[in-house]
């Protein structure tokens, strides 16, 4: 009789606890049958996969100095002042002035330059103008002809021109500078649209100008 009584508590007690593990079990989040917040699903909802979307603007192939028709030490120039004028656009086309040059005695040749940048900004067909920047640059070359290999190249701020060109042993541009004169252009490289022409021309692609607004046609 005691037996038969234990042993009818003890299935209840079994069953009790076996219940309880159930509803812990159902009451879990992410778990079938239960809550779902917080659950790790390898599909995405429509709202997911819009915002892991990015407008990202459409790269361009990098200038070369061959679109623009550049050889030896323009070539060289063109080549050092692109490592400078990287951005997140979809093209950036420097424009190079070189307002002068000295050569040294060990075969080096130091420029120069002032160089304004012209950012684009292409989706789709379109090319947005994102305007320019401006900035002026030492560089040093070496070697001649096609064996023409920039060096150095040195950022330069408005304030330092003077210092910069005393340094390099360009005197006269150090004093018409000093005297807020402009400097002379040796050479210099297309701009605006003229510069977007070529580098569409040399990399291949037709473009089409009208105005302010451009597109690839």
């Amino acid at each position: 009789m005691k037996e038969a009584i234990f042993l009818k508590l003890w299935r209840r007690l079994f069953a009790s606890v076996l219940l309880a593990a159930l509803l812990c079990a159902c009451s879990a989040p992410g778990e079938t049958g239960g809550s779902t917040e917080g659950a790790v699903s390898g599909f995405q909802s429509s709202s997911d996969a819009a915002a892991l979307q990015t407008d990202e603007p459409e790269m361009l192939p990098t200038p070369t100095p061959e679109q623009f028709g550049l050889t030896g030490a323009y070539a060289a120039l063109f080549e050092a002042i692109l490592e400078q004028t990287s951005s997140s656009w979809s093209l950036t086309l420097p424009s190079i002035a070189v307002r002068g040059s000295r050569t040294y005695p060990d075969g080096s040749t130091a420029y120069f330059c002032t160089i304004q940048t012209g950012d684009y900004d292409v989706r789709g067909e379109e090319i947005v103008d994102q305007g320019a920047r401006s900035f002026r640059a030492a560089v040093t070359l070496k070697g001649s002809g096609e064996d023409t290999v920039w060096t150095d190249v040195r950022t330069v701020e408005e304030w330092e021109t003077v210092s910069v060109l005393e340094e390099l042993g360009m005197d006269e541009l150090a004093q018409l500078a000093q005297a807020g004169e402009a400097l002379p252009v040796v050479w210099q490289m297309p701009e605006g649209n003229e510069l977007l022409a070529d580098y569409c021309q040399g990399a291949g692609l037709s473009l089409t100008t009208a105005g302010s607004s451009s597109k690839f046609s």
